[in-house]
């Protein structure tokens, strides 16, 4: 019997239910969040109608990991000799992440972090699908086994080992928020490309909010909380500057922005009803196109001074 001591990470939400569960086992590698979030440079771009939230990646979560010492080794292993595995994965300190799924469809990632003697496991996952907190549960093997192999045509199941050769010695954030503002510089013209999916999206919203029906605005829903998302993430990259309280204030302005923006879709999807102010909305989307073009001018001219 063996248990790791991970902690479920429900700080921000990065990218994917993927990430939320890599960070869970960040503090047992005493490996820096911050450094791994800067490498993503959020924008924007235009997809079916909708805004849509795109990171701009500098460098691969492989070698982003090796920074920390830790190698990620995948692999498929057997169904039968998978509770062996996890116990000699476990004892090793090495913590195991397989995606589960329900009736044929992604479910959930599952990071595996001990194991008891009578065939249970302990994994941090969230309490339940499209559910934003992660929490440590105690489920059965064969549980794992049956969620995992819903989705797989072959008796085999799909995991990620994470081992870490040398222990790392955490640097200071503020290198990571560096990383950020050299990334922004070098993508600077892809970051000016997505205000103007923006502004081609203010012209747009009109005839969105007009003629899309309600279930277009749950998809709009989904795309604006990934933005509000992106924005709390960047904040908290910045926040680890100490001169950086003019572009959180401003990044700030645009999170609200988009969040008036979502509880007014929200409020006409459940009430049925068709949003009567239209010009406020489209108003509200040209002033955080606005703050963004200015966010996107005056990174680049930190990065100049520094």
């Amino acid at each position: 019997m063996k248990h790791l001591s991970l902690e479920p990470y429900n700080e921000l939400f990065f990218k994917s239910c993927y990430y939320n569960s890599l960070f869970s086992m960040f503090s047992f590698f005493n490996a820096d969040i911050v450094h791994f979030m800067s490498n993503s440079v959020p924008t924007y771009t235009l997809k079916a109608n909708s805004i849509v939230c795109e990171y701009i990646d500098e460098r691969l979560d492989c070698d982003l990991l090796n920074d920390f010492g830790i190698n990620r080794i995948n692999r498929y292993i057997d169904c039968e000799c998978f509770y062996d595995t996890i116990i000699k994965e476990i004892d090793e300190e090495s913590p195991i992440l397989i995606a589960t799924y329900s009736d044929g469809q992604f479910d959930r990632f599952s990071l595996i972090n001990g194991y008891s003697n009578d065939g249970f496991v302990t994994a941090i996952q969230q309490r339940y699908p499209q559910s934003l907190t992660y929490a440590e549960e105690v489920i059965s093997i064969q549980e794992v086994k049956a969620r995992h192999l819903d989705g797989n045509d072959f008796d085999k199941i799909k995991a990620s080992f994470f081992k870490q050769s040398i222990k790392y010695q955490s640097e200071n954030s503020v290198f990571g928020a560096n990383k950020f503002f050299g990334n922004c510089t070098k993508n600077h013209d892809r970051l000016v490309v997505g205000v103007s999916y923006l502004n081609d999206f203010v012209e747009s919203i009109t005839e969105i909010v007009e003629y899309n029906e309600r279930t277009f605005f749950t998809h709009l829903i989904e795309d604006l909380n990934n933005i509000i998302n992106s924005c709390s993430v960047t904040i908290k990259i910045l926040s680890e500057h100490n001169h950086c309280w003019p572009l959180i204030y401003r990044k700030k302005r645009i999170k609200d922005g988009w969040c008036y923006v979502r509880n007014k879709l929200m409020k006409s999807k459940l009430s049925g009803q068709k949003i009567t102010n239209v010009t406020s909305l489209s108003a509200t989307i040209e002033r955080v196109a606005n703050e963004e073009q200015r966010y996107v001018d005056e990174i680049v001219a930190i990065c100049k001074v520094n």
